[in-house]
C-alpha cells in the first residue's frame, strides 16, 4: 500500500517542476519501501490503541465476494477501494530519486507519521475539526479566485 504524506508530495512536485531536466520525464512520488496493506492496518490499529487484525481473506476470494449481488447492503467497503487494495502495483521512483538527489527531499517511512494520521482521525471522530499541531486559523474569509 503506497501511502505518502502530502507535504512530501508538495515539496517534491515543486522541486521537480523547477528542475531544468524534468520536462518530458515521468515522476512517481511514491514510497520506495511501501508496507503491505496488512502491515499498514496493523500499525494504524496499534497506534490507535486497537487490536490488530486476525486472519485474512485471500484477495481473490475478497474480489469474488464483492461481486455478489446485494453485497452493498451488507458491507460498507466500496468495491473500488478493495479492488485498489488488492491490485499489485509497482512504482518506479528512479527519475524522482535522481532529480531530488541532494535536495534533502525524501519520502519518510509510514511509521514516522502514522501517529499524526491517527491523531487527526481521532480528533475528527470526537467532533474536533481542528488539525492537531496545526496553527490556529483566523476567522477571515478567503476569496477563491476560481469561483
Amino acid at each position: 500500500l503506497n501511502i505518502v504524506p502530502l507535504d512530501y508530495v508538495v515539496r517534491a512536485a515543486h522541486a521537480i517542476g523547477r528542475h531544468p531536466g524534468a520536462p518530458g520525464r515521468t515522476f512517481h512520488l511514491a514510497d520506495r519501501s511501501p508496507l503491505s496493506v496488512r502491515s499498514v492496518l496493523d500499525l494504524v490499529a496499534r497506534t490507535g490503541g486497537r487490536r490488530t487484525t486476525r486472519g485474512q481473506i485471500p484477495s481473490s476470494l475478497a474480489k469474488a465476494l464483492l461481486h455478489t449481488p446485494g453485497i452493498d447492503r451488507v458491507i460498507r467497503n466500496p468495491r473500488a477501494f478493495v479492488e485498489q487494495l488488492t491490485s499489485a502495483v509497482r512504482y518506479d521512483t528512479r527519475s524522482t530519486d535522481q532529480t531530488l538527489e541532494g535536495l534533502g527531499i525524501t519520502c519518510p517511512p509510514f511509521e514516522s507519521y502514522v501517529g499524526s494520521l491517527v491523531e487527526v482521525v481521532q480528533a475528527r471522530i470526537k467532533g474536533d475539526s481542528r488539525v492537531p499541531g496545526a496553527p490556529e486559523e483566523e476567522d477571515s474569509e478567503v476569496d477563491d479566485p476560481l469561483s
